[in-house]
């Protein structure tokens, strides 16, 4: 590839990555704080009987459930980026 196929592919993966990036990174971010809300409430309401025994393990274990995958995605959405474009950068140092 010359220099300026490179150069335009690099553009348009940028645009494309940051789309995907930011939509797993905002995905991410609501499944976290949506599990973790979860779980201080579910604690709550255990701590004052309103729930259960086991209705209460299973609400925290969701929660804890999708803190974990949230956390998982925002990481995830960080390193797609950041690998794809290490690897254009080296196809152009290669190319100069």
């Amino acid at each position: 590839m010359e220099y300026k196929e490179i150069k335009k592919k690099f553009r348009m993966l940028c645009k494309k990555e940051k789309r995907t990036c930011y939509n797993y990174r905002i995905l991410g971010a609501f499944l976290a704080i949506l599990g973790f809300t979860t779980a201080c409430i579910t604690f709550i309401l255990a701590k004052k009987y309103i729930i259960v025994y086991p209705t209460y393990q299973i609400l925290f274990a969701l929660s804890s459930v999708f803190a974990i995958i949230g956390l998982v995605l925002y990481f995830i959405g960080e390193n797609i980026f950041k690998d794809e474009l290490r690897n254009i950068i080296k196809k152009m140092k290669e190319k100069e």
